[in-house]
């Protein structure tokens, strides 16, 4: 409320209250509708990324594992059975599974 000169109060008008409700209203929206729309960008950018194992590996980790179903069987080559020695190295080694 506001006071006039003569001492009447002069209150806010409804109209420009229910206004300043529908900005802000309209400023969160838009808000929300950008955030979504932000992440939505970001979630297909990480899923247009395609996996790749062409690099160069350390030679304990450049062979990867090959499975193989044989009905009830599960065969798998080149499972990973290093031997790490004290200073840090580590010479390959694969065993095969089934």
């Amino acid at each position: 409320m506001q006071a006039l000169g003569d001492g009447r109060l002069l209150s806010l008008d409804k109209d420009t209250s229910m206004l300043r409700s529908r900005t802000l209203k309209r400023r969160r929206r838009r808000v929300l509708v950008v955030a979504c729309l932000l992440v939505a960008a970001a979630a297909m950018g990480s899923a247009a990324i395609e996996p790749s194992n062409d690099r160069d590996w350390r030679p304990e980790q450049a062979v990867l594992p090959e499975i193989t179903f044989e009905g009830d069987v599960v065969r798998i080559r080149n499972v990973r059975d290093s031997r790490h020695h004290a200073d840090g190295s580590a010479t390959p080694a694969y065993d095969d599974r089934t």
